[in-house]
């Protein structure tokens, strides 16, 4: 499994942070929708024009593929300038 992990990592840079989309016990019928409002909040904050700039990547999960497309294609409309890099995998 680390060697997969490893592989599968080898074009994310070091360092960073990780986000977890955790839903209320109530809401777990809405995980797309819950996704899709994350990725809105994660490029509000992405698109301020900053003296650095940081790259974000998203890390699909077994299932999620349908929403690394999505992502992709809103990142586009939102204007992210690496929106074809938004996932990885």
């Amino acid at each position: 499994l680390a060697s997969t992990q490893h592989r599968k990592n080898k074009d994310i840079p070091e360092g960073g942070s990780k986000g977890v989309v955790l839903l209320n016990q109530a809401h777990q019928d809405k995980a797309d929708v819950a996704f899709r409002k994350y990725i809105d909040a994660v490029l509000d904050l992405m698109l301020v024009k900053e003296p650095e700039e940081d790259i974000l990547f998203l890390g699909p999960d077994e299932g999620t593929a349908h929403l690394m497309d999505w992502a992709s294609s809103h990142a586009k409309q939102r204007g992210y300038w690496y929106w074809k890099d938004i996932t990885t995998g």
